[in-house]
C-alpha cells in the first residue's frame, strides 16, 4: 500500500474537497463550535470552497480554500485567492471571515510561506502584482485596481489568513470515519475468541453418541 501522504497528493480535486469537508464537519465542528458547514462546490464560489458558521444567523464564519496541485504553491499561483477575498468582501458579496484557511495537498513553497508567516506583507505584494496575478482571474470580467480597492486592500486585516500542513491535516483526518474511505485501514480488531478444549466436549458427549448408534442399529435390524 502507498503511504497516506502519497495518496493524499494524488487524489482528485473533487475528492480532496469532499475529504476536507468531512474533516471540517467531523473533526473541527465539535472543537470550534460551528453550528453548520457547507460545501459550495462551484468554480464561482468567490474563493470559498467550504464555509463553517458560528451561529444560525450565519453572520460569522470561517472560510476554507482547498488547493490541489501537482507541485508546491508559489505566490503567483495563489495570490489571486487573496484578491478574491478582498474584492468580494469589499463589494459585499460576503462578510470578512473570522478565519481564512488554506488547505493544500502539498506543502506550500518557501516564498508563499513567507507571506503566511508575515501576513502584514500580503497587502503590498497583492497591490504590486494585481494586474499580473489577479485582474483577469477573479471574475469573468477584468477587475481593475481602483483607488478605493487599493485603499481597501492596504487596510485589510490579513492576520486572519492561516494554513494547515498536509501532515497535520492527515493526522486530524485519521480520527474521523472519512479516513478509511481514502486511505484504507480503519478495521476494528475482533475480540479474541476463548480457546475451547474440544477433547473435553467430545468426552462429555460420547455416551450420547453411543446411544445414538445403538438406536440406529436397532432400527436397521428391524428391516
Amino acid at each position: 500500500n502507498k503511504p497516506p501522504l502519497e495518496v493524499f497528493r494524488t487524489i482528485s480535486p473533487s475528492q480532496f474537497e469532499d475529504l476536507t469537508y468531512g474533516w471540517v464537519i467531523e473533526y473541527l465542528q465539535p472543537k470550534e463550535k460551528y453550528v453548520d458547514a457547507v460545501q459550495l462546490g462551484s468554480g464561482k464560489d468567490g474563493g470559498r470552497d467550504i464555509i463553517a458558521y458560528f451561529a444560525e444567523d450565519r453572520k460569522e464564519f470561517d472560510i476554507f480554500q482547498c488547493k490541489r496541485y501537482d507541485k508546491t504553491l508559489s505566490p503567483s499561483m495563489y495570490f489571486c485567492e487573496f484578491g478574491k477575498l478582498c474584492y468580494y468582501t469589499k463589494i459585499g458579496e460576503y462578510a470578512v471571515p473570522r478565519n481564512y484557511f488554506l488547505v493544500a495537498n502539498r506543502e506550500i513553497g518557501k516564498e508563499l510561506r513567507y507571506f503566511f508567516e508575515n501576513p502584514n506583507k500580503i497587502a503590498d505584494k497583492l497591490i504590486e502584482k494585481w494586474d499580473e496575478w489577479c485582474a483577469k482571474k477573479i471574475s469573468n470580467q477584468a477587475i481593475s485596481l481602483t483607488g478605493e480597492l487599493r485603499e481597501y486592500i492596504s487596510k485589510f486585516n490579513f492576520n486572519i489568513v492561516k494554513d494547515i500542513s498536509p501532515g497535520k491535516f492527515l493526522e486530524q483526518v485519521k480520527t474521523t470515519r472519512y479516513y478509511k474511505y481514502y486511505f484504507g485501514g480503519g478495521i476494528e480488531k475482533r475480540t479474541p475468541i476463548e480457546d475451547i478444549d474440544l477433547t473435553k466436549k467430545i468426552k462429555l458427549n460420547f455416551p450420547f453418541v453411543v446411544q445414538l448408534f445403538k438406536i440406529y442399529t436397532q432400527e436397521l435390524h428391524k428391516e
